[in-house]
This record gives structure tokens, sequence and C-alpha cells, in this order.
């Protein structure tokens, strides 16, 4: 994965994920799985409630399928209303914590698509769903994981012509494209969850 930031000149930059965040910043996270399955993005602030931010009902449908060596954002960067398009800081300073969830196999009883799109529609309150206990317990048990973590030190570097094209045409990247901030890999190989945690410091 590699975190984009929105700099103040528009351009779509590499931020280092330590970098501190202000009110009105805005970012985005790039990834490539290596195997086909369904993402997940969770957000804690503080000690509150986690919530989930992808799927989520306003991109795609609420769907959240993935597809192996085919790179994508979260938010994407093609949605047609420009607010839907990044994570924005905004409210007190803190701690923003996502947990990225890459599975093989859907989570249970985990919403999305059309019944992710149905139950928001519901109440306004529904949304962003709230993940229960049982769900809460498998993510943080796949925090512990053996993880293999390859990084590069691509920062501040523009997002290439090349990443937008196969981001949003569905294309995997050639060997010329810059290499991803991070790679995770869980040690066993067969492992049915990747879970991945950014803690982005919003001063």
């Amino acid at each position: 994965y590699t975190l984009f930031m929105r700099d103040s000149s528009g351009r779509t930059v590499r931020v280092d994920p330590g970098h501190e965040f202000h009110n009105g910043d805005r970012v985005r996270i790039s990834l490539e799985p290596n195997v086909d399955g369904f993402l997940y993005v969770f957000h804690t602030e503080g000690t509150g409630a986690p919530e989930m931010i992808y799927p989520d009902p306003r991109l795609d449908g609420g769907e959240n399928w993935i597809e192996a060596h085919v790179p994508m954002e979260v938010p994407s960067g093609e949605e047609a209303d420009e607010r839907l398009r990044w994570f924005t800081f905004y409210g007190d300073p803190g701690t923003e914590r996502l947990y990225i969830v890459v599975s093989r196999d859907p989570l249970p009883v985990v919403p999305t698509g059309a019944e992710l799109t149905k139950f928001c529609a519901a109440s306004k309150t529904n949304c962003p769903w709230h993940p229960a206990a049982e769900v809460w317990v498998q993510v943080q048990d796949g925090t512990k994981a053996e993880v293999k973590i390859v990084t590069s030190t691509t920062f501040g570097q523009a997002q290439t012509e090349k990443e937008q094209v196969a981001t949003t045409r569905g294309l995997g990247l050639d060997q010329s494209a810059p290499q991803p901030a991070v790679i995770r890999m869980n040690a066993a190989t067969n492992a049915p969850v990747l879970v991945t945690v950014l803690d982005l410091i919003h001063k």
C-alpha cells in the first residue's frame, strides 16, 4: 500500500504515514493485493467505537471485491463528488487509526453491496456501520499475525500517470512503476486474513 495526500498545489503525492496531519488535510490509500478477495477499512479515534468506512454505499454501491495485482484507491479518485475522493481530517486532534483488512472470503455478518445500501438507507444514524464484538475480535486477532514487511523511500513523489491509469482502468502495473511504500505479507501463505494498522497523527 501507499498513502497519498493532496498537497497545496492539488497534486497527489506519497506521504509518510507518520506525517502529522491537520484539519483540512486529505489522504487516500492505494492498495495492490496479491490475491483475489474482499477489502474492508475500519476506523477508530481515541477510545471511540470502531466504524466501517469501506465498503461505503456511496462508493461502488457498497461492493468491496478486489482483484489480485490490480491497484485500487480508497476512496477512489474517480468519484463524481470530490468530497468522496479523499479521507479528510477535521474536528479535534487525536490519533486516527485505520484497520485495512484483506480477506480471501467475505467477513461473516458484515453487510456489503445491496445489503449495506439498504441498511444505511433505512436510517441516517445507521452508518457508518459499526461492527459487532465478534467481528471486531476477528479483526484484532488478525493484527497479531506474523507478517513480512518491506518498505521503500518514495515519500514526496507525485503519483505517476501510469499509476493513475492503472488504478482507474483496473490494469496491472509494469516494472517501471514506483514501488509501493509498504509491502506486507502474512508469514503463513494460507492465512485467510491480512490486517494492516495505520496510525495517522491528527494535530
